[in-house]
């Protein structure tokens, strides 16, 4: 069995599993500027949150930490 797919746009649970986070976990970043929110359709850009784990794009909240 290979990776999975992943959308690129996710609810927050499907975002959650690409970040390896419980969706709690997950919206509790989010509330806190660790991650953006979601967009106008409720969806997060997976290159974006790609982009921030590897750190080639500064957090919503630049002074948290991953």
């Amino acid at each position: 069995m290979g990776k999975p797919d992943f959308p690129a746009f996710m609810r927050d649970t499907t975002a959650a599993r690409f970040c390896d986070m419980k969706p709690r976990e997950f919206n509790e970043l989010v509330e806190r500027g660790a991650f953006p929110p979601a967009n106008n359709l409720g969806r997060w850009d997976r290159e974006e949150l790609t982009a921030i784990m590897r750190g080639d794009k500064p957090k919503p909240n630049s002074e948290f930490e991953l």
